[in-house]
């Protein structure tokens, strides 16, 4: 990013004298249509995604010379798709390191690879008629540019067919009797334990 450009917020200042200091200390967001022009730093996704069927993958963009804007999408390769997209913006270097070493081990991804695997599993998802998590807007659609073409070199679901493990509060935030019956529709399968105090069962 220029910083002697345009500032994003329109004053028509430069970004070094306007907002670039507010960027630094994480009290802006990116505006949406400027997302696809923050220069990618790095993509990241579980080692182990292709066994567990679920991942978050870490996309990261500098917003300056020295602080970055993340987001994290939480994919169900498998069937839901999107379940959930987080951002994190001002970060240092240090933050982002941080952010990657909790947890089970992250290996790099290239970037059209990542955009791939979220934009195929939302599509996968669709298909049997499942939509993405009500995150799926503004900044976090902009920030892999979904607006555009994607290859398609993935096969999602397990095996190609739906295949539904419920997460362990996915109760609260799913209909998941209705989730079975698309799953089922569809030729695939599921596996749904629900605490017995929800009064619900698929």
């Amino acid at each position: 990013m220029d910083i002697y450009g345009p500032c994003l917020c329109g004053s028509g200042k430069k970004f070094k004298f306007c907002c670039c200091s507010s960027y630094k200390e994480g009290k802006i967001p990116p505006e949406s249509n400027f997302c696809p022009n923050l220069p990618l730093y790095d993509c990241k996704i579980l080692s182990e995604w292709k066994e567990l069927g679920i991942s978050p993958i870490h996309v990261v963009r500098k917003l300056t010379e020295t602080t970055y804007v993340l987001i994290s999408y939480l994919i169900d390769f498998w069937c839901l798709g999107l379940k959930d997209a987080f951002i994190n913006y001002g970060l240092t270097y240090y933050d982002l390191q941080s952010i990657f070493q909790k947890g089970p081990s992250l290996i790099s991804l290239p970037y059209e690879e990542a955009r791939e695997l979220i934009l195929g599993s939302i599509d996968f998802a669709r298909d049997i008629h499942i939509e993405p998590h009500s995150s799926w807007e503004g900044v976090v659609t902009s920030f892999i540019e979904a607006t555009q073409p994607h290859k398609k070199q993935f096969t999602f679901g397990k095996e190609g067919s739906p295949f539904y493990v419920a997460g362990p509060k996915d109760y609260i935030k799913y209909n998941l009797q209705d989730i079975a019956k698309k799953v089922k529709k569809a030729g695939g399968d599921y596996i749904i334990n629900i605490p017995e105090n929800n009064g619900h069962y698929a």
